[in-house]
């Protein structure tokens, strides 16, 4: 019986979704392997025919032949459909799986993206779905015509001589056993191997990514022994699940084809003995060749079967990772208007016992330049994930302009913040396509607006198409700064009321350093913005300066309080730009 939310039953709720050719399937499984079954029957016929009484009789021989020919053409033609059909549902499966991967991975929430590989959902997408779709083919064919084989076959024999028939029966439960367990050990070694593919995926993008900063390093060689030892672990997966899956199909013809060499010297002692003719004889041979062939069939593509359900399994495993919490339904449409936030006895944990934030409390004036400081770990980045609810808080509340960021929809919380982050992300595209990503339906005006505003029109001007310069993901073909002032395009013309700069000219130079900050004064100007900061020269003018360590605000101020406090803020502006140690 097929436990409930398996991967069986997982995959069957999907297959069943296209019951119309289901069931043009079912139909097709039995029409045309029903045909093809008349075969060995017609066929002893036609011998009956000619060796009856010793004289041929040709007008009888003729139409057993017609009704012959008839039978396997028509019986090809219906498995020729049947593939056909079950390309098709295996096709729709795996497009309507690759949308519920793709929607699935949009609702996880941060913790889950953070604990998968970037290399795992890729993997899945393309060879964990090109594996189950293959094996969609072979199992929605073999599924249906092979059990009507099956169970036609048995039924014809038992009609000839059931004690002939006794031999298949015992010897078919041996055969499944046998190959079962096969399967199973081959069902393991799939599953080591989809997640070594997934590996050194991962480890491939990475080395395509940083190329120059692998040869800058001299660590190529470091890499390339990881990868051949990646490709080590992924040949021995690959070879031992190969080795199972290609036993089973031997073994399985070698047990029937023992069966079919036990038939075959039973029916000939029986025709010897007068039970039988000499064409019952062939058909029975020729129905025990048909009873062994969905057992064959099914175990010479063992291989291709495992690798797809290891592959469906590593599907649902997704499928089944918690995401974020719904919405409330009482959540309403909001946009944040003067961008004032409040934070108020605030407690954060990633893991449970282990407090990261505790009773935080926070005001932040409307309008106000808020900077965030201190050392790696205290917490800054995380201050911000609470505030875009890409984790959820424990306890305490964070309003936005006097309204509880819980009681809105992510969609419209998320909408209020525009960001600009350390590593400049663009995709690949045209940059009148990056920069337009922040607001699809923007004019071209809009977009050449935002760009002189970030300081970007100048330099993209210059290039060879201008906007409609196509650049690839992870290339070389912009500098650092000149990505980060697309970035900051983009940023500014989604045109959100509160920023966040997250280190954001820290890969920049000096000189592209100040061309930012002029962008991003611009940028900030009425705005709420909060900018994660160590490099401290750049946040000295801030309204607000926030100290933290070890997830709690232990200062705050100006940039003159602070130092005039004396405390920690000092300190570490000191061991700065005064080359003291903390």
């Amino acid at each position: 019986m097929i436990e409930k939310n398996s991967t069986v039953w997982q995959l069957w709720q999907r297959i069943s979704r296209y019951r119309a050719r289901l069931v043009a399937i079912i139909l097709l499984a039995l029409i045309g392997n029903g045909l093809l079954l008349l075969t060995p029957w017609l066929t002893g016929l036609a011998i009956d025919t000619m060796i009856g009484e010793g004289e041929v009789i040709w007008s009888e021989l003729r139409l057993v032949i017609v009704f012959l020919v008839i039978s396997v053409v028509l019986g090809s033609l219906c498995q020729k459909i049947l593939f056909n059909t079950t390309v098709n549902v295996s096709a729709g499966v795996a497009a309507n799986l690759r949308r519920e991967i793709s929607l699935h991975a949009d609702k996880l929430p941060l913790s889950e993206i953070d604990s998968r590989d970037s290399g795992n959902i890729a993997s899945m997408l393309t060879h964990d779905l090109n594996a189950l779709s293959d094996g969609l083919v072979t199992g929605l064919s073999q599924a249906f015509g092979g059990l009507v084989t099956l169970i036609g076959t048995l039924f014809m024999m038992l009609r000839l001589h059931a004690g002939v028939t006794l031999i298949i029966i015992v010897l078919t439960p041996v055969s499944f056993f046998v190959s079962s367990r096969i399967t199973n050990a081959a069902r393991k070694q799939y599953q080591r191997e989809s997640k070594k593919i997934a590996g050194l995926r991962q480890l491939a993008e990475e080395a395509a990514e940083q190329m120059s900063l692998l040869q800058s390093m001299a660590a190529r060689e470091i890499y390339a022994r990881r990868l051949q030892e990646l490709n080590r672990d992924l040949y021995d997966a690959g070879r031992r699940a190969q080795f199972y899956s290609s036993l089973s199909n031997p073994v399985s013809r070698l047990i029937n084809s023992s069966a079919y060499i036990l038939v075959a010297v039973a029916a000939s002692i029986i025709a010897v003995a007068g039970r039988l003719s000499t064409g019952n004889v062939a058909t029975l041979l020729g129905y025990s060749m048909q009873f062994s062939r969905p057992i064959n069939e099914i175990t010479s593509v063992a291989a291709q079967l495992q690798s797809a359900m290891a592959g469906a399994e590593r599907i649902f495993s997704l499928l089944a990772s918690e995401t974020e919490a719904d919405d409330r339904v009482s959540s309403k449409k909001f946009t944040a208007q003067d961008g004032q936030i409040d934070m108020s006895d605030v407690e954060f944990s990633y893991y449970p016992g282990q407090n990261l934030i505790t009773d935080l409390d926070l005001h932040v004036p409307a309008g106000s330049q808020v900077a965030v400081v201190g050392p790696t770990g205290a917490g800054k980045t995380t201050l911000i994930n609470l505030l875009l609810r890409f984790y959820d808080i424990q306890s305490g509340d964070i309003s936005i302009d006097q309204q509880s960021i819980f009681s809105m929809t992510r969609y419209d919380l998320r909408a209020s913040f525009g960001m600009v982050l350390q590593d400049s992300w663009l995709f690949g595209g045209t940059i009148r396509e990056n920069i337009a990503f922040a607001r699809f339906n923007a004019s071209d005006e809009d977009i050449i607006a935002a760009s002189i505003d970030a300081g970007a029109h100048s330099f993209i001007r210059r290039l060879p198409d201008g906007y409609d310069t196509v650049i690839r993901a992870g290339s070389d073909q912009l500098s650092a700064g000149q990505k980060q002032l697309i970035s900051i395009a983009r940023t500014m013309l989604a045109d959100a009321p509160i920023l966040i700069l997250d280190e954001a000219t820290s890969n920049v130079d000096t000189y592209t350093e100040k061309k930012i900050q002029r962008a991003f004064a611009r940028m900030m100007a009425g705005r709420t913005s909060f900018v994660i900061a160590h490099r401290l020269s750049t946040i000295l003018d801030s309204d607000l300066i926030l100290v933290m360590d070890r997830g709690s605000i232990i200062e705050q101020g100006t940039h003159d309080d602070l130092m005039a406090a004396g405390g920690f803020y000092a300190d570490l502006f000191m061991a700065q730009y005064a080359g003291r140690e903390l």
